[in-house]
């Protein structure tokens, strides 16, 4: 099961890094303002999946790097035939 949304991204400057100093006497200095968005990516969402374990198994850091990780990227790589896994970000929680 899973979605995918796109999320836009930028980085907005703090009012503290805009700050300047100026005599009374200096004209203001002009803010140019940006587009709202630097950016975009799409991002897909994978909802989790129940798999029995082996009897005395647990999950762990080496069970999940050699057992759960290759399924994904196979199944992922299937469904992106041209690309690939470039250009994907992989989050776990």
């Amino acid at each position: 099961m899973g979605d995918e949304s796109w999320f836009y991204h930028y980085d907005p400057e703090l009012k503290e890094q805009s700050k300047v100093w100026m005599s009374t006497t200096d004209p203001r200095p002009t803010k140019v303002h940006r587009n709202k968005s630097a950016g975009k990516r799409i991002v897909a969402i994978f909802f989790m999946k129940y798999v029995p374990l082996e009897t005395g198994a647990t999950v762990n850091a080496s069970w999940y790097a050699n057992t759960c990780l290759p399924q994904v990227f196979t199944a992922v790589s299937e469904g992106r035939e041209t690309r690939g896994l470039r250009g994907l970000f992989f989050h776990d929680e």
